[in-house]
């Protein structure tokens, strides 16, 4: 409904301005480009969560692959619950996940399977091997390693696929959230490369 009521304003050449979070490629048409202060009407694009407002439409990039690990028997609910506290912590809509890695032994995982299935996230298994080739320091658990043969499955598992879209990612910069332990679940989130582009 809000797009419609973006688009009627522009066709109606009332002043919309456009936001975005990331880098914009190309010329912002002009249709968009109003004053943020004199606009009638915003688009945002931002991964974050936001105050909505009736003037303003918020378009949630697919910013960020979320790393999971998880003890067996964890439920979706108990995933989910754990994702949205974590993400909440920074403001960040669930919605703006892109995908979800983790390693290969929670391929069958159902708890995780659920929860990828309720928000239609793709998601990506890489066995012990494939995670400890991910470059960069990491936290260790000795339980883990002892477990899955590596020592961390979230930072590495986010940090493995992000490189798949960008081999010069730097982790310290775009790992947004590091290891994070909640109730036998762990959670990372790594930023990828987005933005908007107009041609």
């Amino acid at each position: 409904q809000k797009a419609k009521t973006i688009a009627a304003s522009i066709v109606a050449e009332e002043s919309v301005s456009f936001l975005c979070e990331e880098g914009i490629t190309g010329k912002i048409p002009e249709e968009l480009s109003a004053d943020v202060d004199k606009a009638k009407r915003h688009v945002v694009v931002s991964p974050y969560i936001l105050k909505e407002t009736e003037d303003s439409l918020h378009l949630i990039p697919r910013a960020f692959i979320l790393g999971i690990g998880c003890k067996k028997g964890k439920t979706s609910e108990d995933i989910e619950n754990a994702v949205l506290e974590v993400l909440g912590e920074k403001n960040i809509s669930i919605y703006s996940i892109h995908e979800v890695a983790s390693i290969d032994l929670k391929c069958e995982e159902k708890g995780l399977l659920d929860f990828c299935r309720t928000y239609d996230f793709p998601v990506s298994f890489y066995s012990a091997e494939e995670l400890l080739e991910v470059p960069g320091e990491y936290e260790e658990s000795s339980f883990v390693q002892q477990i899955t043969g590596v020592d961390n499955v979230c930072e590495r598992a986010a940090m493995r696929k992000a490189m798949e879209e960008d081999t010069k990612i730097d982790k310290e910069k775009n790992m947004i959230i590091r290891k994070v332990k909640k109730e036998g679940i762990t959670i990372a989130l790594i930023k990828r490369k987005w933005g908007v582009t107009f041609e």
